[in-house]
């Protein structure tokens, strides 16, 4: 007999003898309401208008996230989502590059200029609790005003999804990628983690970071 059949059983014998029976559960709230209610829970979003996908190798990554070291925090990375705003693509596959041991932004290191170091313009992200919760304390970017070494195929360490060729506005090709990554990915103090691809498309992808950050 089944974990189901024994169920059924014992709620049919609670209800014929008018005892209370198994207790049936759900989740009160939406998936990630309690960490987004908590303040936990930040996006770092392009514009509609999107931006190009940069190809792995370059060095200019557009969509990123670095943990300082002091930050006290891990992010826990809960999505990632695209979609194509514009323009002609290639075929290629995204995924998430990362980069470790990254103490400082400065000449010599793996990134040597990130929004809020160095002078370069800071883009805050977005707390999930909309007109509250705290501000993030990694940096993030989806304004591309990095400037990093370029990473190689083995610094890969999470898929994303896949673009086939499309050519200009004319072509339905507007299926978005909305993937739940749900914490398999941890980016922990001194790593930086960006979107990039194994070809460069011109073709321009609204896209958003969606993390969680849990102190250490």
């Amino acid at each position: 007999m089944g974990l189901l059949d024994k169920f059924d059983l014992s709620f049919g014998k609670a209800y014929r003898e008018g005892k209370p029976g198994p207790l049936l559960t759900a989740d009160a709230h939406a998936r990630y309401y309690e960490m987004a209610k908590n303040g936990r829970l930040f996006m770092q979003t392009t514009t509609p208008l999107g931006l190009a996908i940069p190809i792995y190798t370059g060095t200019a990554p557009r969509v990123g996230l670095w943990n300082p070291p002091d930050s006290g925090v891990v992010a826990s990375i809960v999505g990632v989502s695209a979609q194509r705003a514009s323009g002609t693509t290639v075929e290629f596959a995204a995924g998430i590059f990362a980069a470790f041991g990254v103490h400082s932004v400065a000449t010599g290191s793996f990134l040597t200029a990130f929004p809020g170091a160095i002078n370069v313009a800071k883009t805050n992200p977005i707390n999930a609790l909309l007109g509250g919760g705290e501000q993030s304390k990694v940096l993030s970017t989806a304004s591309g005003t990095i400037t990093a070494t370029a990473w190689a195929a083995g610094d890969h360490v999470y898929p994303l999804f896949h673009s086939y060729a499309a050519i200009g506005t004319s072509t339905a090709d507007g299926t978005p990628w909305d993937l739940d990554i749900a914490g398999k990915v941890n980016v922990l103090p001194g790593t930086f983690i960006a979107i990039a691809a194994s070809v460069a498309s011109v073709a321009l992808y609204a896209t958003t970071l969606v993390w969680e950050e849990v102190p250490l």
